[in-house]
């Protein structure tokens, strides 16, 4: 078979993109908060890029699978916008603080009460939630809500995720426990 081409994974209507977007935001934030599941394997093998890099789910290994997630985010490159951007290198603060008022804001109320809210997967949780707001916009063909709800989006890109997840890329580029 032939591979896809960028312009072929990119769907042209607005809504598909906008589910499509959420739907990836929704994978990579499950990554990110659980790794790679036996609930959520055959999603991950969905994406040609990481097909691959992926056991066959009979020999997937849970139990390995959720040692290296934890030894990975939890103990050699924690992904917390805070960790990151700020003098102490601490969870919590001003990133933190500025997602919790964002979401809050924009009415998103699903932050867990188990970690701070500018845990890579939970920003991506949100960005997820905007993006199914923004599908259900163009079916409700208003291009009006459409455009706030992009500006949402931009400006919380811009707030956080667009500022850190880089050097969260790179960290876990160089992470030894780090299983594709």
């Amino acid at each position: 078979s032939c591979p896809m081409t960028r312009s072929d994974a990119i769907p042209e209507d607005p809504h598909a993109l906008a589910v499509a977007r959420g739907r990836a935001y929704d994978l990579l934030g499950h990554a990110l908060r659980h790794g790679v599941t036996r609930e959520r394997l055959e999603h991950f093998r969905a994406v040609p890029a990481l097909t691959s890099l992926l056991p066959a789910a009979d020999v997937f290994d849970a139990d390995a699978a959720a040692a290296a997630h934890h030894t990975t985010f939890s103990l050699e490159v924690p992904p917390f916008e805070s960790v990151f951007l700020t003098e102490s290198g601490l969870m919590g603060g001003a990133p933190a603080a500025g997602v919790r008022a964002q979401a809050s804001r924009i009415g998103f109320s699903d932050l867990p009460d188990d970690m701070e809210p500018d845990h890579a997967g939970v920003q991506l949780a949100l960005l997820c939630w905007l993006s199914g707001a923004e599908a259900d916009a163009w079916a409700d063909e208003r291009p009006d809500v459409v455009g706030v709800i992009e500006g949402l989006i931009r400006e919380f890109l811009d707030a956080h995720p667009l500022g850190w997840l880089g050097a969260l890329a790179a960290s876990l580029s160089t992470c030894s426990a780090a299983d594709p």
